[in-house]
């Protein structure tokens, strides 16, 4: 579940290269045109729609592409060593006094919340802390 949950821009980012792709392929086609003698008047207002497009595609691409070389994305095996080398914690955690458990929590940027009636504990990692 924790690999399934890993974001992967991998089908956004060929998606954005294959329009890139088609951008250059028109304005080939209108460079074509201009040297077949088509209106440079018209020619050039298709050649700036294009351009346009281009660049915010080409810009969509590039943050995209950052976005997934800043993402580590863990394999099962890698998960499966955290999760085995995160036991250990959770055992001492359990034994653990409730305040050092807070502190623990805190340092984590962990928020529990727990429903009286339901007596179930919900947790939640704050986005703006560092861990999360």
């Amino acid at each position: 579940m924790l690999e399934d949950a890993q974001t992967d821009n991998t089908p956004a980012i060929e998606s954005a290269r294959r329009s890139l792709a088609e951008h250059d392929r028109k304005l080939s086609r209108y460079r074509a045109a201009l040297e077949a003698g088509t209106d440079p008047a018209l020619v050039a207002s298709w050649t700036q729609q294009v351009q346009r497009e281009r660049q915010a595609t080409a810009a969509q691409l590039t943050a995209l592409e950052a976005e997934q070389r800043a993402d580590h994305h863990l394999n099962k095996e890698e998960i499966h060593q955290l999760v085995t080398s995160l036991g250990g914690l959770v055992h001492i955690l359990k034994a653990a006094d409730p305040t050092d458990k807070l502190e623990v929590y805190r340092q984590l940027g962990l928020k529990l919340t727990y429903d009286h009636e339901k007596r179930v504990a919900w947790q939640k990692l704050l986005h703006n802390h560092p861990c999360a």
